[in-house]
């Protein structure tokens, strides 16, 4: 494109912009920010400042900073791209909803908790008014507004939230559809805090169905329901049925990622956590000694899931 039209044009903007959003995929996140500053400068200086594509990748930018946690570089660059949704596209528009919304989930990031309300809500109210019923968009809210009372400590209500966003999806998709087993996989975390465990279990195991109905039995997609079951499992004590579908869920990573990729990191440490319990702890050694070496060889893994690693270790060898 920079030979057809200029290395200044918007095309090539838009190139460069598409190349940001796939190094972020990729977790190149250099790469990912040095495109996306080039697609911002070009737009800025071909289309001036409050143009809906420089509001683009502005957004693309900041979404890059909050998911390597430089809140703030990207709260800035959040509230642009909001201020120039609203002055292109107006106050009510999906749009400007989904930028209330990603400045909620920065500020839910940062611990504050009562600002991402404030967004949250606003991100609800504004798409309840710019989309159809039943949308996608109002179950996402609902849910983040759910997660966001649940970490806040009210339960009640973030069970109201967690029922109505349910509701939306399956009156959206039909009670047989993956975005619905995911609602239900985190409703069900949920009930693990309120320690309504029957209804935790009951949630996991019809949304462990719908995975393995739409993906089949050894698909990646299955692995959150197995993971969540065996955390239920393993917080009412039922070792055994934990460890076996924690394994299940590890060879299917395995088959999936290999040996050493960091999404195995959760797995080993729940199996090694069990294990721990049932007092086999040379066993629960061998698979923490095997999360913390895959942590120690990628950058990326969340720095939480190392912090789990080593608590767990340390655990294992007080005892």
């Amino acid at each position: 494109r920079e030979k057809a039209f200029g290395s200044d044009h918007p095309e090539v903007a838009e190139s460069l912009n598409e190349l940001g959003v796939l190094y972020y995929a990729q977790g190149q996140y250099d790469e990912a920010e040095k495109s996306y500053k080039q697609a911002l400068a070009i737009r800025e200086a071909a289309l001036g400042p409050d143009h809906p594509d420089v509001g683009r990748s502005i957004n693309g930018l900041a979404s890059l900073y909050l998911t390597q946690h430089r809140f703030d570089e990207a709260e800035p660059l959040y509230q642009r791209a909001l201020a120039i949704r609203e002055k292109t596209l107006g106050p009510v528009h999906p749009d400007v909803a989904t930028s209330f919304n990603n400045i909620a989930i920065l500020f839910y990031y940062k611990g504050d908790y009562v600002e991402a309300e404030k967004y949250y809500q606003q991100a609800l109210k504004l798409r309840q008014q710019s989309l159809v019923e039943n949308h996608p968009d109002i179950a996402q809210s609902l849910t983040n507004l759910a997660i966001l009372y649940q970490q806040m400590g009210n339960l009640e209500k973030s069970k109201s939230f967690y029922e109505q966003s349910l509701n939306v999806l399956e009156r959206a998709y039909g009670k047989d559809n993956s975005d619905v087993a995911k609602s239900l996989n985190s409703f069900a975390l949920l009930y693990v805090d309120m320690n309504d465990y029957i209804n935790a279990e009951k949630l996991l195991k019809r949304a462990l169905n719908i995975m393995e109905q739409a993906f089949g039995l050894d698909h990646i997609q299955v692995t959150q329901s197995l993971m969540y079951l065996g955390y239920l499992y393993s917080v009412t004590e039922r070792y055994d049925e934990a460890e076996q579908v924690y394994k299940r869920a590890l060879a299917i990573k395995e088959t999936e990622y290999g040996p050493e990729h960091s999404d195995l990191v959760d797995i080993l440490n729940g199996l090694g956590h069990v294990h721990d319990k049932m007092s086999q702890y040379a066993r629960s050694e061998e698979y923490l000694l095997r999360a913390l070496d895959i942590c120690e060889k990628n950058p990326d893994v969340n720095p939480f899931a190392l912090a789990d690693t080593l608590h767990n270790l340390g655990t294992v060898y007080f005892r």
